[in-house]
């Protein structure tokens, strides 16, 4: 919903969120920034993209890379044409040229991911696109954690309600 919310704002020919594992615990996140490694990302959400062809080309090192840039900025970045490819870019095919936007996903407990767009067309993305991107990256940062909270409050309601029926059911006995 957040992409497609997106291209009709600012014109991409691809875009995917990315998100920092959760599974692998709080400590070993903590850990894997401490000693230099970054956080390992998920795709989590594409819009026009073959996942198939993303995952093929995260196999490159620089790919990679270029991912984990913006989740020490607080603003997007633009690519340049002489920097490497990033995922989007890579995947469709896209000349050196192309433009693409990487904004990082942020709320005040950290990063939680990164908002990527790609355009085949050189110079795409300047000023206004920095200020819309930086802008949808805030509101889907707030989004996406209100919906984690919510599915913690959901599970935790859920812990409760089943505690309360074994409680409550011995009582039937």
């Amino acid at each position: 919903y957040i992409l497609e919310k997106l291209e009709g704002v600012l014109p991409c020919d691809a875009s995917a969120i990315w998100l920092v594992q959760e599974e692998t615990g709080q400590e070993e996140d903590e850990d894997s920034r401490q000693d230099g490694r970054p956080p390992r990302l998920r795709l989590a959400a594409t819009r026009n993209l073959d996942e198939g062809k993303i995952f093929e080309v995260l196999q490159q090192k620089t790919i990679l890379e270029m991912l984990d840039r913006p989740l020490h900025t607080d603003q997007p970045i633009i690519r340049l044409p002489d920097e490497p490819y990033g995922p989007l870019g890579a995947a469709l095919g896209f000349g050196p040229e192309y433009s693409s936007i990487a904004a990082p996903l942020r709320t005040n407990k950290g990063p939680l991911g990164v908002l990527t767009l790609a355009h085949h067309q050189e110079g795409r993305y300047g000023s206004e696109a920095l200020a819309i991107t930086a802008t949808f990256a805030s509101y889907a940062a707030v989004a996406i954690q209100n919906a984690r909270l919510f599915a913690q409050t959901q599970a935790a309601l859920a812990e409760l309600n089943a505690g309360w029926e074994t409680r409550f059911s011995s009582w039937d006995e």
